[in-house]
């Protein structure tokens, strides 16, 4: 039985209005972490969930760039070790040396994206979101990255934020 417009319209308020609560409440979280959490790889992590909870996304890592090794490796990866990865590879070292977001709705359909890490970890990246972290100075020193998420155009608000 199709429900009427009106409950349709209701129902889909109602969704929307729990899913904007939660984000509310997972950055309520995270405004209180950053402002009491004085360690940054814990600092790092309720960024990392937190963000993840908002976003709906499934995975979340937080690169930081070693310029003397010339590499970015990972401080935070939610479900995952470690990751180290060159400058330049792959989606977040693409990131990292030009400083410019990208959104990634088909990975593997991506020539830049690099298979190794979901052949290493069983794991399947169908889509990613990646934005550099900079220093006060503007200067790239990290990157951020979310994994598998159903990503909004490239003119919505969150993709123009990044």
């Amino acid at each position: 039985m199709k429900l009427p417009n009106w409950k349709r319209k209701y129902k889909d308020l109602r969704k929307t209005h729990r899913r904007v609560s939660r984000s509310y409440r997972a950055l309520s979280h995270l405004i209180l972490a950053m402002q009491s959490e004085r360690e940054l790889t814990a600092l790092l992590e309720v960024m990392a969930r937190r963000t993840t909870e908002v976003i709906e996304a499934d995975r979340c890592a937080i690169f930081l760039v070693d310029r003397e090794r010339g590499e970015l490796w990972s401080r935070v990866a939610l479900e995952a070790d470690e990751i180290r990865i060159l400058l330049g590879e792959g989606i977040a070292g693409e990131v990292a040396a030009t400083g410019k977001s990208l959104n990634i709705p088909d990975a593997y359909a991506d020539p830049r994206f690099c298979r190794d890490i979901d052949q290493q970890t069983g794991y399947r990246t169908r889509n990613l979101l990646c934005a550099p972290i900079r220093s006060p100075a503007g200067e790239v020193i990290g990157v951020f990255e979310l994994i598998n998420r159903g990503w909004p155009s490239e003119g919505s608000q969150l993709v123009r934020w990044c």
